[in-house]
């Protein structure tokens, strides 16, 4: 039985001209929502995407959701907490 949840879609249909960007929550009990955007298409290009950036990446996984992550993204800023682990412990 195939339910439109489990279908094979590929990123063309959903991430094109007329549609620019697209959102997806990434580990729901953290609720990470990402938006992707489409900026370019170029002619050599035509069958691939390609991610060309995206700021601070992605959160280390499983690091406590929002919270967590802006934990250690203050704890980074401090240098001489940098590799003591604690912020690794939330």
């Amino acid at each position: 039985m195939t339910s439109r949840h489990n279908r094979l879609i590929t990123i063309r249909k959903v991430l094109n001209i007329d549609n620019p960007t697209l959102s997806y929550t990434y580990d729901i009990g953290d609720n990470w929502v990402h938006t992707i955007a489409l900026e370019q298409v170029l002619p050599e290009m035509k069958t691939q995407r390609k991610c060309i950036g995206g700021e601070r990446r992605c959160p280390p996984e499983d690091c406590g959701g929002i919270p967590g992550y802006q934990n250690i993204l203050k704890t980074l800023k401090k240098p001489a907490q940098r590799n003591t682990g604690r912020w690794q412990h939330g």
